[in-house]
């Protein structure tokens, strides 16, 4: 055996033992002029991500119905009236925009910790440059 195969040869047990660096698989798919970068993802990824997602899209439904309407009635009765005048429906609606605004702003974090989680699972999947076989030989 050269020095080079028992290089590489020791490099390659030393990455098989060491379990906190990120080697996990990744493919590289080409079909066509479409290029894709496929990661293993295990069940519970997966359900974390259906979760988070579940939740971002619950809390912007929830900001943007809260949001909506009372938007509406303030400017509909600023528009029409004297002017902007507080009075028990104005209060409520002011009210709700500030629920709706915090419901989309809580949307909004879900949605980043999804995303978060998504690019984690990425990081954690390197591709090895050393041990990626070729087609050609």
């Amino acid at each position: 055996m050269n020095d080079f195969e028992a290089d590489a040869r020791a490099s390659q047990q030393a990455r098989a033992l060491d379990a906190f660096t990120p080697s996990g698989a990744m493919m590289h798919h080409n079909y066509l002029n479409r290029h894709h970068d496929v990661v293993g993802v295990t069940k519970d990824d997966l359900d974390n991500i259906l979760v988070f997602d579940g939740m971002a899209a619950g809390f912007s439904a929830f900001g943007l119905f809260f949001l909506s309407g009372p938007v509406w009635l303030i400017a509909e009765n600023t528009l029409d009236g004297d002017g902007f005048l507080m009075s028990p429906l104005m209060s409520f609606c002011i009210a709700c925009c500030i629920f709706g605004l915090i419901s989309l702003l809580a949307g909004l974090f879900v949605q980043s910790k999804k995303r978060g989680r998504i690019n984690r699972i990425f990081n954690q999947t390197k591709p090895l440059a050393a041990n990626t076989p070729s087609i050609d030989g």
